[in-house]
C-alpha cells in the first residue's frame, strides 16, 4: 500500500465557510433569470422538494425492495411512480453523521460530525440554506440529533435528542429569532410530527396576509423518529402482525467462522443483548437496572388511555412467552420476533402518514410538482447475522433505501443500481431544483441518473468508515471499499484485521476470503483503491488515533491516593483510589468518542475528594479534569471549592470556582482553582453539582452526572 500522507482531520470550514455560503447564494440560478421562462415565456414554477428521512430503515422492510414483512402500499407507490435506488450507502453508519453528510454533501471528517455525540457546527453551508436563500420557503419537522439550534429553515419543530414517541417534547422555533421554545405534545411522534408539518404546509386556517403565496415553493424535511429503537409503535399499529409468526432471516443463528474478531466481539446480538424489558416489552424483564428504568419512565408518559390499549396489545404474548420457558436457539426466536413485530409495526406507522403527505399534496393539485425523495439515515440488521443496530459496513446496515418520485422528470417504475453515498444527496437536490452547488464538498449529484440520463463516468466504488470505538454496541473502528462485485474491511485500532467478500457469488456476505491465495490481485487493488479513497477524502485513521489518545499530565500529584465521599457511581477502569492521579488525562478533542472510559461518574452531591500528602508541602495550584457533556446529561458542576489543612489538620477554605458553561457541544476541560503558596499536608475538593439538569438540555428536570478523570496538583519549588 502506497504511504498515506498526514491529513487534517477537520475542513477548515472556520474561516470560510461563510464566504463559501455567500457565494452559492449570490450566484444566478442555472445561468437564467428566475423571473423569465425560456424565450421570454411566462415563468416556470420551480419544483416543490419534499425530503422524508427516517430512521434505520432497512431495504428489507419496504415492499418495493421486494421484502414481504409489512404492507408499505405508500412507499411502494412512490417507486412504483419513481426510481428506486438500489445502491446507494452511508459512509458512516449511525445516525448523527449520516444526516449530517445528508445535510453538507461532507464527509464525517470534513464536517466533524464523527459519532452520535459530536455537535454539528450550525455556520456549516447546508442544502437548505440555499434554498431559503433562493426563495424557498423552507421547514424542519421532526428528528434533528444534530445537538445544535438548526439553521437554514423559516421553521421548525423538532425532537430534543433521540426524542419520544409516545407524548414527544419538541423544540419550536421562534418566529422572531429567539431560542426554541420547549413544549410537549399529546399522541404519538409519528402523527404529530406530520401533523406539524401539514399545518406548516398549509395554514388554511392563517390570516389571509401570512398564508405562503402560491407561487412560492417549499422545501420540507419531514423526519420521523421511527423506526429507532426502542420501538414503539402508535396505538392504530399496535395490533398488526400479531399472527401468524413473522418469517426470520437465514442467518439469525450465524455464528461467523470465517469473519474477523470484530463480529464476535460486538454487542449487539439478540440472544445475548437485547434487554426483555426496554427493547421487547416483557414486564418480567429486569426493571431495576438503567434500561428498565428508563422504560418505566417511557410507559409513565403515556396517557392512561394510551396506556390501556399498550398494555392489552402486549397481554397474549407476555402470558404465552411467561408459560413456555424458552430456552437456547427458541429463545432467539422468540426475541427476534418479538423485536421485528414492533419495528415493522413503527413503519407501518410511517407509511401510513406518508400517505397522509401524499393525498394532502394531491388534493391541493401540487403532488405532481414536488420532488417527493424517501430516504433513511442509514439500514439497520433485522436478524441478520444474529443481530440489530446498525454500525458496520456490512450491506444490511451500510445500505440506505432511496426512492424518487417526480413525474415530469423520472420514467416510471424505474431501478437504478449504480454506487452512491449519502453525501451525494444534497448537491444533487440542489440540481433538482436548479440552485447553485455548495462549494468544496466530497459528494457529486447524481440528478442525471436520477432523471435515467447516461453518466459519462459512474462512480465505480463507494467508501465507508465507522469511527465510534469504544462506545455503544462495541462495533471495532473500520473502513472500507464497495465496488461492483467486491467489499474489502479493514479492522483497526485495538485490532488488525481484514475482510473480503465476494458480492456476486456471496451477497450475504458470510464467507470472508482474505486469506484465499487466488485473490491476492484483487485484495491489493482494493488496498490501492482504499488508500487513494482516504487520501481523497483526508481521512487518515492513523492521525485520527493520535488525536483520540489520553494524554499524559506531568503534575507533582501522581500516584496519590484519593478518598471519595460519597462513592463513585461508576468505575470506567482502574482503582478508584488512584484513578484520579494517575496522571492520564482523556480527550477533550472534539473527534473523541465520548465512552467515558477512564472517566469516574458520580450523581450524588456535593462531592468531596481528599488527598494525603506524604509531607507538608508548598502548593502551588490545583486543577480538576471534568467532562462537559450535556447531551448525555454529564454537565460541569455549580461550583468547586478549595480547602486545605496543615499540620494541625484543621481546614480552612482557599476559594471557590464556578466553571463556565460551555456551549454544548460536549469536551474535556480543565477547572483551575488558582495559586495557594502555603504549607499544606491535605488537600480537600467539594463539588457543588448542578441540582438538575436545566430545560432545554435532555433529561431536564432530572439530576445530572459528574464526570472527572484527573486531579492535577502542581508544588512550588
Amino acid at each position: 500500500m502506497k504511504t498515506r500522507r498526514s491529513a487534517p482531520l477537520a475542513h477548515p470550514w472556520g474561516a470560510i465557510a461563510p464566504l463559501l455560503l455567500l457565494l452559492a447564494l449570490l450566484l444566478p440560478l442555472s445561468g437564467a433569470d428566475p423571473g423569465e421562462g425560456e424565450d421570454g415565456a411566462a415563468p416556470k414554477r420551480r419544483p416543490n422538494i419534499l425530503f422524508i428521512l427516517t430512521d434505520d430503515h432497512s431495504t428489507a422492510a419496504i415492499g418495493a425492495y421486494g421484502s414481504t414483512l409489512v404492507p408499505t402500499p405508500h412507499l411502494d407507490r412512490l417507486a412504483a411512480e419513481g426510481v428506486r435506488f438500489d445502491r446507494l450507502y452511508c459512509t458512516n453508519p449511525i445516525c448523527a453523521p449520516s444526516r449530517a453528510s445528508i445535510l453538507t454533501g461532507l464527509s464525517s471528517v470534513h464536517n466533524g460530525v464523527i459519532d452520535n455525540v459530536e455537535r454539528f457546527d450550525p455556520n456549516l453551508p447546508t442544502f437548505p440554506k440555499v434554498f431559503r436563500a433562493n426563495g424557498y420557503r423552507t421547514g424542519l419537522f421532526g428528528k434533528w440529533h444534530l445537538k445544535s439550534t438548526p439553521t437554514g429553515f423559516d421553521r421548525f419543530a423538532v425532537l430534543p435528542g433521540q426524542g419520544h414517541y409516545y407524548n414527544p417534547d419538541l423544540l419550536f422555533s421562534d418566529p422572531e429569532g429567539g431560542p426554541p421554545e420547549r413544549r410537549r405534545i399529546e399522541g404519538h411522534s409519528t402523527e404529530r410530527i406530520t401533523d406539524l408539518a401539514l399545518e406548516w404546509l398549509f395554514p388554511e386556517d392563517a390570516a389571509a396576509a401570512e398564508r405562503p403565496a402560491a407561487s412560492e415553493p417549499f422545501l420540507l424535511l419531514l423526519q420521523y423518529k421511527a423506526p429507532h429503537r426502542n420501538w414503539m409503535p402508535a396505538p392504530a399499529q399496535l395490533g398488526l402482525l400479531r399472527d401468524p409468526p413473522l418469517p426470520l432471516p437465514e442467518t439469525l443463528h450465524d455464528t461467523h467462522p470465517t469473519r474477523s474478531a470484530a463480529s464476535r466481539e460486538q454487542e449487539m446480538s439478540i440472544a445475548e443483548h437485547m434487554h426483555l424489558f426496554y427493547d421487547l416489552k416483557w414486564r418480567g424483564g429486569p426493571q431495576e437496572d438503567g434500561l428498565g428504568k428508563a422504560m418505566n419512565g417511557l410507559l409513565e408518559r403515556m396517557s392512561p388511555a394510551q396506556r390501556a390499549l399498550w398494555d392489552a396489545a402486549y397481554a397474549a404474548e407476555d402470558a404465552a412467552f411467561g408459560a413456555a420457558s424458552l430456552e437456547g436457539k427458541a429463545l432467539v426466536e422468540w426475541k427476534a420476533r418479538r423485536y421485528l413485530g414492533d419495528y415493522l409495526r413503527c413503519i407501518a406507522g410511517v407509511d401510513d402518514q406518508i400517505g397522509r403527505v401524499l393525498a394532502a399534496l394531491e388534493d391541493r393539485g401540487i403532488l405532481d410538482d414536488t420532488i417527493v425523495i424517501y430516504t433513511s439515515d442509514q439500514g439497520f440488521f433485522l436478524g441478520e447475522h444474529g443481530w440489530y443496530d446498525k454500525r458496520f459496513l456490512y450491506e444490511e446496515s451500510a445500505r440506505m433505501p432511496f426512492i424518487v418520485r417526480h413525474p415530469a422528470t423520472i420514467e416510471a417504475g424505474r431501478v437504478d443500481r449504480s454506487l452512491r453515498q449519502n453525501f451525494d444527496i444534497a448537491p444533487t437536490l440542489l440540481e433538482a431544483a436548479q440552485l447553485p452547488p455548495l462549494a468544496g464538498i466530497d459528494g457529486r449529484s447524481f440528478w442525471g441518473a436520477v432523471a435515467g440520463r447516461p453518466e459519462e463516468e459512474p462512480p465505480s466504488e463507494v467508501y465507508g468508515h465507522y469511527f465510534e470505538y469504544p462506545g455503544v454496541h462495541a462495533v471495532k473502528r473500520h473502513v472500507g471499499i464497495r465496488t461492483e462485485r467486491w467489499k474489502l474491511i479493514h479492522f483497526y485500532h485495538d485490532i488488525d484485521a481484514w475482510e473480503l467478500y465476494d458480492l456476486q457469488s456471496d451477497p450475504d456476505e458470510r464467507v470472508n476470503r482474505i486469506g484465499d491465495p487466488t485473490l491476492a490481485g484483487v485484495r491489493r487493488e482494493l488496498e490501492a483503491r482504499l488508500d487513494d479513497l482516504r487520501e481523497r477524502y483526508e481521512d487518515d485513521p492513523g492521525a485520527i488515533d493520535d488525536a483520540l489518545a489520553p494524554r499524559k499530565v506531568a503534575h507533582d500529584g501522581r500516584g496519590l491516593a484519593v478518598s471519595f465521599d460519597p462513592a463513585p457511581r461508576r468505575d470506567h477502569g482502574g482503582d478508584p483510589a488512584v484513578m484520579l492521579t494517575d496522571g492520564v488525562a482523556r480527550s477533550g478533542s472534539r473527534f473523541a468518542p465520548r465512552t467515558r472510559e477512564g472517566w469516574l461518574g458520580f450523581r450524588e452531591g456535593p462531592l468531596t475528594l481528599e488527598l494525603a500528602l506524604d509531607k507538608p508541602r508548598s502548593l502551588s495550584s490545583v486543577a480538576l479534569h471534568l467532562l462537559d457533556e450535556p447531551a448525555s446529561w454529564i454537565h460541569l458542576p455549580r461550583a468547586i471549592e478549595l480547602w486545605t489543612a496543615g499540620e494541625s489538620g484543621e481546614f480552612t477554605r482557599k476559594g471557590v470556582v464556578a466553571p463556565p458553561r460551555g456551549d454544548g457541544g460536549g469536551s474535556a476541560r480543565w477547572v483551575e482553582l488558582g495559586g495557594v503558596e502555603t504549607e499544606v499536608s491535605r488537600i480537600r475538593v467539594r463539588i457543588e453539582p448542578l441540582v438538575t439538569i436545566p430545560p432545554g438540555s435532555p433529561g431536564a428536570g432530572k439530576p445530572p452526572w459528574l464526570f472527572i478523570d484527573e486531579v492535577a496538583l502542581r508544588f512550588a519549588e
